[in-house]
Parts: structure tokens; C-alpha cells; sequence
């Protein structure tokens, strides 16, 4: 059996190293050196993918671990958001902008989901607290984010003259229109373009709370997947025929702007990992190889789509498997070391900050566009852990606000 395994892990490695060799991410040319890093990997993914099936066997989570892919996916949205490699190098870019990066908040999800479906099992009204908790918050940070939002508004002028074009909304009738962009802004698009997360998070547990009273949760999974189906004619809108994509732009992208939201996108990530807890489905034999095999076929289609006309690349369909196994190898995986720092705290106010900090240093010319990637990564990561750390304190210091 132990040699199945190994043949498993070494089949894995060697297909992923042979595609991005192909695909030109990185290229080893030395055939004995590559043989022996296989091998090497290779064993080192069998040790670890058979130490977790152990572990599932035996039902000894981790559920710290969680906090700390939590903590990882929230440094690869900084990337994202950030891409520093754009002016750098073509196939880098492409590696941390469309294949890397992209895992980071469908992760954020499906964590959040799985752990609600087991705090839900503690406490049955869990979800209705947790909703509470987390408007209070979501408002405030709203609230923070309006001066940039407007600064955004004044810098992507002409973006917001032909909404008001689309919508025949002239200067003088603003006033009128704005509670219902306020509407928008909280519960669809967010303050500022990453607060999206929170209504799309927020109502996704609603409806999943409301269908679980008459319904399976897997139905809804069936459901919520056809949505993101719709929700990917995002990424691969180049592929559909020119009258397919003229109705797309004019009944939905011309108005909604994006499928980056709670209906085509966070309502499958959520009912998936919610599904995960509800059905003690968090495991899968070798789910390390099937996380490898995963991110090969997320490299896969990152190359397919980079020569495609999108829209974005916000919904990948292989960041479905990616992210199912990257948290189902994270709950059974041993912890040798267990470091005292709290994952969780940092995860949320990288998250939180981060845009705060990119638009400041960015706007002061501390950093530019053209500036050394790893010079800009660096300090944006740098700052953005200094600000959380004084806002971690500052939500100690002041229990009451909803930081």
C-alpha cells in the first residue's frame, strides 16, 4: 500500500513539474538535477499525503491550520491586488495573477463556511449571531473606506460618467441617486472594491440558513454551481459568439459590472465548505496529490485563458478542486511546530487594510507602478502588518468598536 501511495505522489509531481516546464512558469534544464528533485518532492508529498490519511483515519484535526491558510490566502489577495509583476515579466505575472492568487478568496470562503456548519452544530442559532456580529463591522469599515472610494470615483471619472450615461442620470439628479447607490454600494459592490466580500459572505449564510430549514444543503450546492457556471461567463467571455457576448454586455456586464458577487460566486464557495462540515466530507484519500493535480489544472487553464479575451479572471473552475483540497490537506496535517502568532487576527486586517495601505503609498509616490516587484512587495507587506498590528491593539484597547 505504502508503495502505491509513492508511485501516486511521484506520478503527481512529475505531470506537475513536465506542465510548467511546458508552459514555460519555470524550466529546469539539467535532466539529472530535475530527475532528482522529482524524486525528492516526490517523496516528501507521499510522507506528508500518507501521514494525512492516517490522520483522517483517526479524526485528528487541526483546525488551527485553517487560521494559518487564512493567513496565506490573505498575503496572495495582497499579491493580486497589487500585481507587481505586471511590468516585469509576462509568464510571472501570469503565474501569480491568474494561477497563484486566484485560490486566495474562494479559500476564504469555503474556511468560513466549514466552520460554520461545526460552530452550527454547538450552537444551532450560530448563523444568526454570527450575522449580527459581522454587520457591525462590515458598516464600519465601509465608513473608512468612502474617502477613498470618492478619490477613486474623482481618479475613474470617465468610468463613472458612463454609468450615469447608461442610467440617464444627469449632474444635477446625483442627490437623488444617492441612497440607491448607497444600496449598492453595502449590499452588492461594497465601499471600496474589496468590501464585496462581506455582503457577498454575509448572504450567502442567510440564504444557507433560510434553504437548510426546507432543503438539503446539497441541493443548494447544485444549484449555487450553476450560478457560478453564469458567474464564469466572466472569465471566459471571449469564447462565446459575438451576439452571445453583445446580449451578456448589454442585460448584465453594461449593469451589474461584474459576476464577482454573493449570487455567482461566494453562495457556491460557502455551501461547499458548509457542506464539507455538514457531511463529514472534509477528507479525501491523497488529497495532498489531488491539491497538486489541482493546481496543475488551474495552471492549465490560466494558459488556455491568457490569450482569451476576458472580462477578468475572478472565477476559475479549477480553483473548485484547488481549494477543496487545499483545506481538506490543511485539517489533517501534523503540526511540528507551532508558532505563537495569531494567523487569524493578521488574516482579517491584511485583508481590511491592505488597499489602504497600497492607495496611500502609491498616491505619496513612496512606490510606483514601475517600481522593483519585490521592492513593492515587501513594503506593502511590511506596512500592511505595522497597520494591523496597531489596529489589533486598538481593537484590545476598545472592545466596543466592531473592528
Amino acid at each position: 500500500m505504502k508503495a502505491v501511495y509513492y508511485i501516486i505522489s511521484l506520478i503527481t509531481v512529475s505531470l506537475l513539474v513536465l506542465l510548467f516546464e511546458a508552459t514555460g512558469i519555470f524550466v529546469l534544464d539539467n535532466a539529472i538535477f530535475s530527475g532528482l528533485l522529482i524524486l525528492l518532492f516526490s517523496y516528501v508529498v507521499y510522507r506528508i499525503d500518507y501521514r494525512i490519511d492516517e490522520n483522517a483515519k483517526e479524526n485528528k484535526k487541526e483546525l488551527s491550520n485553517l487560521d494559518v491558510v487564512k493567513y496565506l490566502c490573505a498575503i496572495l489577495i495582497i499579491l493580486c491586488h497589487l500585481r507587481p509583476f505586471v511590468h516585469y515579466d509576462e509568464v510571472i505575472d501570469m503565474f501569480f495573477n491568474n494561477i497563484v492568487t486566484r485560490i486566495g478568496v474562494p479559500c476564504f470562503f469555503v474556511m468560513t463556511g466549514y466552520l460554520v456548519s461545526l460552530k452550527e452544530k454547538e450552537n444551532p442559532d450560530y448563523i444568526s449571531k454570527y450575522i449580527k456580529r459581522t454587520i457591525p463591522m462590515y458598516l464600519l469599515w465601509s465608513m473608512i473606506y468612502l474617502p477613498f472610494l470618492g478619490l477613486l470615483a474623482y481618479e475613474n471619472m470617465d468610468v463613472v460618467q458612463q454609468y450615469m450615461a447608461i442610467f440617464h442620470v444627469d449632474v444635477y439628479l446625483l442627490p437623488l441617486v444617492a441612497i440607491p447607490a448607497l444600496f449598492v454600494l453595502l449590499f452588492y459592490s461594497g465601499a471600496y472594491y474589496h468590501l464585496w466580500y462581506f455582503p457577498a459572505l454575509l448572504s450567502a449564510v442567510w440564504v444557507l440558513k433560510k434553504w437548510k430549514k426546507h432543503f438539503r444543503p446539497v441541493s443548494l450546492l447544485v444549484i449555487s454551481f450553476i450560478l457560478l457556471i453564469f458567474g464564469a461567463t466572466e472569465t471566459y467571455f471571449g469564447i462565446f459568439p459575438e451576439f452571445v457576448q453583445t446580449v451578456l454586455q448589454k442585460y448584465y456586464y453594461g449593469i451589474f459590472f461584474t459576476t464577482r458577487n454573493f449570487l455567482f460566486f461566494g453562495l457556491f464557495y460557502v455551501t461547499l465548505g458548509y457542506a464539507m462540515g455538514y457531511y463529514n466530507r472534509e477528507h479525501t484519500k491523497h488529497s495532498l496529490c489531488g491539491l497538486l493535480v489541482s493546481i496543475g489544472l488551474l495552471a492549465l487553464e490560466a494558459v488556455f485563458l491568457h490569450s482569451t479575451n476576458r472580462l477578468n479572471s475572478n472565477i476559475m473552475f479549477a480553483c473548485i478542486p484547488t481549494s477543496y483540497f487545499l483545506v481538506s490537506s490543511a485539517l489533517y496535517m501534523k503540526q511540528y511546530f507551532h508558532v505563537p502568532f495569531p494567523y487569524r487576527a493578521y488574516s482579517k486586517y491584511y485583508y481590511l487594510l491592505h488597499p489602504m495601505v497600497m492607495v496611500l503609498v502609491f498616491y505619496f509616490g513612496f512606490l510606483h507602478d514601475t517600481s522593483d516587484p519585490f521592492v513593492q512587495i515587501i513594503w506593502i507587506l511590511l506596512l500592511t502588518h505595522l497597520l494591523s498590528t496597531l489596529v489589533i491593539k486598538l481593537s484590545k484597547k476598545f472592545p466596543g468598536l466592531p473592528l
